[in-house]
């Protein structure tokens, strides 16, 4: 247990990474406490609470919030990450803590930790009086007594995705959709994933293919998928909705200028993105709308950030489908209904406005001019179809924005292995993952886009939605690691740690 020493001087900022919603899942950290110290373990306790709303846990999966910390010591303009204690010392009442680990040099670190419910539930989560201890000697922190420290607790909600089987193609006639090897013309036939093993990518029976093998949805040549590649089989969670233009705030205010500067210079205004640089850092007029405008570079080093990883396109299609058989050419929400929203009830980018028609589940560029607010089209009252949800409970998968993934179809994204971010940066603020697509060897950062496909529906392009689960159009575009428009978005996945 945590022997309590001393108590610091102490400055909680909380950097929460939150949808600020009326009609979303509001997520909320509140209530600063002190830090109490233990300077013979070097340790810190940090207490909040914390609390969202439409949270659940059945016997399918359930919803928790990823929670991290950043630090940094008065005086200084550079946050570091607290890494965790990797030990039973966690509190959260009525809650559950898992604990995400990620490679630091040659030790293993705890750079966050996933909190949900202890017991089945359908509706609000409040945890209070949660107290996570923070490893500050295993952060690099050398403490003086009586120094005052600046501490950001940061939490997003997430979705966990059971491991099982489950479908890549859906039987469907989707752009270059994945395939059974023994596919020759026509719609595809479904590929069952039963395990992690290695899977054999061929034109063959009982092998991996896909309904295209050049161009933008290519399946590429010839190979395998490695062991080591996550395939989707294995459990995982999801963020919940695209990153918001709030996350991609906290996260620029987080940076150092020039670290910032990379990641937000170029940003176009259009569209309904209003993440802009004012006198004392980075604000947004629509916190809770989705962020467009991010380069493959800017999302890997988001997720490199807050020790999350890249999804990849495999994933994407258990998070969209489960393990249900497959519908021919179906969206996130199990069919082929798509109704397009045409406008808003109440003010866009005020949090509490809400689609019309109400039953509307996808958007597109021509019709609105503007990407939206996350989770806008569930209500009190939507089903599946009308939310827009996965068959896990994962919120825009099927609209907007275009999410960049890890590509099958090229043979730098077949290299990936899961590595989870650390939570730092380079110098020059760029993730630095090796198995990361758009990794440069001789630089050592993620600055290339090189492995890095999209999925996900087209909302700039009106003539070319991509709503379907199994649509990979652009799955093997070969994308800049810079290159930025305003339906590039960003989603990030973990792989499920071992419960507390």
């Amino acid at each position: 247990m945590l022997k309590i020493i001393e108590r610091v001087c102490l400055i909680m900022a909380f950097g929460c990474l939150a949808v600020f919603t009326a009609r979303g899942n509001n997520l909320r950290l509140s209530r600063q406490v002190l830090l109490e110290q233990d300077s013979v373990e070097r340790r810190m306790s940090v207490g909040f609470d914390l609390n969202w709303e439409n949270s659940w846990r059945n016997i399918t999966n359930y919803d928790a919030a990823w929670v991290f910390i950043k630090f940094r010591a008065a005086g200084s303009n550079e946050w570091q990450h607290g890494y965790l204690v990797d030990e039973d010392v966690h509190v959260v009442p009525g809650g559950r803590v898992e604990r995400g680990l990620s490679t630091v040099g040659e030790e293993e670190r705890v750079v966050g930790v996933f909190i949900s419910s202890a017991s089945a539930l359908s509706g609000s989560a409040n945890y209070s009086n949660v107290r996570l201890v923070w490893d500050y000697g295993a952060s690099g922190y050398e403490w003086a007594q009586g120094t005052p420290v600046e501490v950001s607790v940061h939490a997003m909600e997430m979705v966990y995705v059971a491991e099982g089987a489950f479908y890549l193609g859906s039987g469907g006639t989707e752009s270059g959709s994945f395939t059974d090897g023994a596919w020759s013309s026509g719609a595809s036939i479904p590929y069952l994933v039963e395990s992690e093993a290695v899977i054999t990518i061929a034109a063959e029976p009982g092998a991996l293919w896909g309904r295209s093998d050049s161009g933008n949805n290519s399946i590429g040549t010839a190979g395998e998928l490695p062991a080591a590649f996550p395939k989707g089989y294995a459990s995982f969670y999801c963020m919940k909705y695209p990153l918001t233009e709030a996350q991609h705030v906290a996260f620029l205010n987080h940076l150092t200028a020039a670290q910032a500067e990379l990641h937000h210079s170029g940003m176009a205004g259009g569209y309904g993105n209003t993440v802009q640089l004012v006198e004392g850092g980075y604000v947004t007029e629509a916190p809770d709308r989705a962020c467009g405008y991010l380069s493959w570079a800017d999302g890997a080093a988001y997720l490199d950030w807050s020790g999350l990883r890249p999804i990849t396109e495999t994933e994407f299609e258990k998070a969209g489908r489960g393990g249900e058989l497959p519908v021919p050419n179906e969206c996130a929400w199990g069919d082929t209904t798509a109704t397009y929203q045409t406008g808003f009830d109440g003010i866009p980018g005020s949090g509490s406005e809400t689609a019309v028609p109400v039953k509307a589940n996808l958007v597109r560029q021509s019709t609105l001019g503007s990407l939206t607010r996350v989770g806008i089209f569930a209500t009190a009252e939507s089903d599946r179809i009308a939310a827009g949800a996965s068959y896990w409970g994962i919120m825009e998968l099927s609209s907007h924005p275009v999410l960049l993934m890890v590509s099958v179809g090229r043979t730098r994204g077949r290299v990936f292995v899961g590595s989870h971010g650390d939570g730092e940066l380079s110098v020059a603020g760029y993730g630095t993952n090796s198995d990361w697509p758009g990794y440069n060897a001789t630089t050592e950062v993620i600055s290339g886009g090189d492995g890095a496909g999209f999925r996900g529906a087209d909302f700039n392009n009106p003539n070319n939605l991509r709503p379907q689960i199994s649509n990979r159009n652009n799955a093997s575009y070969a994308t800049s690691g810079s290159t930025r428009f305003a339906h590039y978005g960003v989603r990030g996945v973990r792989s499920a740690p071992v419960a507390d």
